[in-house]
């Protein structure tokens, strides 16, 4: 079978820049988790982890090209993705309205964050509208520069956000229909609190069909990865309220879409409320913990005196 043409290269295979939906796609606290596997002595482990959700998530990109290039006629690539470890650009050039496009483009969006949180990544992003260039060695155009401004400034939580060029492409599609109500876009995208949208990872997989025992069962899976999270950084605030925004969203599919309330998260977990010290924090021996992390070693006087000294200069 013919191998698909390069959907950014004319006829002659010379580059052209084309109007596309664009991803950039991050796996949230990527260098941290790094950074502590080397601490722990275990880089080999995580590697192996990491790996292994890499290619079972790569391979939903290698199935859906293999599924078009079977069926269709078309002999050119209906879109290009660029990979780097953690990090994902996909361009998909617009043919006409863009509705179909979009569709594919969240399509594509929500099984890939659906199928790397399963091994506990989660996944920020942004998707834009503009112009871009891709092929095996480059991307390039205002596209990619605005999908990376959209994941680094307007994410901030594991959520694909859409910026304001692809959120007006979405309220030109929401006119097309009598009601909002009966829009695809009404499953596959949320609005948050602060006003930005976001693809609803969780509802994507099943394509408007009721929930089946396997999805149920990686709901559940959901469920405790975002519970773990929320344990390990509790010391953390940082990166804990990244994880509870998690906990949130899963439980609104939980109880608005999906009405199984059975796969909660329990509000308390979902709550850091103000503590006294003594159940914050535990002294053992010379070492004081916090959430399982130690924080501080004893000092004595000029070991507390060096330790200002450090901190003011």
């Amino acid at each position: 079978m013919t191998e698909l043409s390069n959907p950014y290269q004319d006829e002659h295979g010379k580059p052209r820049i084309r109007t596309s939906l664009t991803a950039f796609l991050d796996i949230l606290g990527f260098a941290e988790a790094i950074r502590k596997a080397a601490s722990e002595g275990r880089q080999q482990a995580h590697l192996d982890i990491l790996k292994a959700a890499l290619d079972e998530a790569h391979n939903l990109f290698r199935e859906d090209s293999a599924l078009y290039e079977r069926f269709s006629s078309v002999r050119v690539a209906p879109y290009l993705i660029k990979v780097f470890t953690d990090n994902i650009v996909l361009g998909i050039p617009i043919h006409s309205d863009g509705e179909s496009e979009l569709g594919h483009m969240l399509r594509l969006v929500g099984n890939y964050q659906f199928t790397l949180v399963q091994h506990g990544f989660f996944v920020r992003g942004g998707i834009t509208v503009g112009d871009i260039y891709m092929d095996s060695d480059t991307a390039y155009g205002k596209a990619l520069l605005d999908a990376y401004v959209a994941e680094s400034t307007l994410a901030r939580d594991p959520r694909v956000v859409l910026d304001s060029k692809a959120m007006q492409l979405v309220h030109q599609h929401l006119l097309y229909y009598d009601r909002v109500s009966t829009a695809p876009h009404n499953l596959d995208l949320l609005l948050d609190s602060d006003g930005q949208m976001f693809v609803n990872y969780l509802m994507i997989p099943l394509d408007g069909d009721r929930p089946d025992e396997a999805y149920l069962g990686l709901l559940q899976r959901h469920r405790q990865v975002i519970m773990d999270k929320l344990q390990e950084f509790v010391a953390y605030p940082q990166y804990w309220s990244k994880y509870m925004w998690s906990g949130i969203y899963h439980n609104v599919i939980c109880a608005d879409f999906l009405k199984e309330p059975a796969y909660l998260i329990p509000e308390n977990v979902l709550r850091q409320p103000a503590q006294k010290l003594d159940q914050a924090y535990k002294k053992v021996r010379g070492s004081l913990f916090r959430g399982g992390f130690k924080v501080a070693d004893f000092k004595d006087e000029s070991g507390v005196r060096r330790l200002l000294q450090n901190e003011g200069g």
